[in-house]
């Protein structure tokens, strides 16, 4: 990848060794590569703001019972494919166009905290959780035998 070679062309021409190149090699490639990741965000969140303009969702929210725009906040920030960087511009949006202040922090607490990875995985992480929380330490070998007895 581009953004390894950068990172190992200046580790070597800074001449470090041992542990210093390590981590220098793993700031300078982390750096890289996040503010890549910044940029393409924050153009796609200003390209997704042309379409979807905060005005647009006060809009649609006049005249709505409360808990419809807590939930449809939830339901935009759980979709939402960007981390805290670009929610907050969008936050800021929505507070400059005068959207309730409660809808806003929800969707500004939801949209980091919540993603579509998050929502498959912590069903059965939380199974496993809870199995070995309430049976304590779990010795398989105990309990075939108990099971099971020769």
């Amino acid at each position: 990848m581009v953004f390894q070679q950068i990172a190992t062309y200046v580790v070597e021409a800074l001449g470090l060794t041992g542990s210093l190149r390590a981590a220098a090699h793993f700031w300078i490639y982390d750096t890289l590569k996040i503010l890549s990741i910044l940029v393409v965000v924050i153009f796609g969140v200003t390209y997704l703001r042309t379409y979807f303009p905060p005005e647009k969702i006060r809009d649609y929210l006049e005249g709505k019972r409360a808990i419809t725009g807590y939930a449809l906040a939830a339901l935009l920030g759980i979709v939402s494919p960007f981390c805290s960087c670009s929610t907050i511009p969008i936050f800021l949006g929505m507070v400059g166009a005068g959207i309730p202040f409660g809808i806003t922090i929800t969707f500004l607490a939801v949209s980091p905290m919540i993603n579509e990875a998050a929502l498959v995985v912590l069903p059965g992480r939380r199974r496993i959780q809870t199995d070995s929380s309430v049976c304590g330490e779990w010795d398989r070998n105990r309990d075939v035998q108990r099971l099971h007895p020769q």
